[in-house]
């Protein structure tokens, strides 16, 4: 007689779940750190900045002309850097509710 003992080992089911989970996280990190992007010099036209405020193009055309926005012309066009945009940004969210 052969004798071949079979063993069964037994696992725990949710190890392959922690494993994969632990490997998106590491994902997500990486990613998180890779796609930090300097925005102090982004320019913005004034079509991005009337999306990125939610208002439309002539308001901020308004805003730039009443100087709450401050904007660099380059030719005809221009331009608001990042950090204008946000830093006037609360300046107006300020004036809004002192009304």
């Amino acid at each position: 007689m052969n004798s071949t003992k079979t063993t069964y080992r037994i696992t725990n089911p949710f190890e392959q779940l922690f494993a994969e989970i632990r490997s998106l996280k590491s994902e997500i990190v990486e990613l998180k750190e890779s796609s930090k992007e300097d925005l102090s010099q982004k320019l913005y036209t004034k079509k991005e900045a009337s999306i990125l405020l939610k208002v439309s193009e002539q308001t901020v055309s308004n805003y730039i002309k009443e100087g709450i926005i401050k904007a660099e012309t380059i030719g005809r066009r221009v331009r608001i850097y990042h950090y204008e945009l946000f830093n006037s940004l609360e300046e107006v969210k300020s004036l809004k509710y002192k009304r």
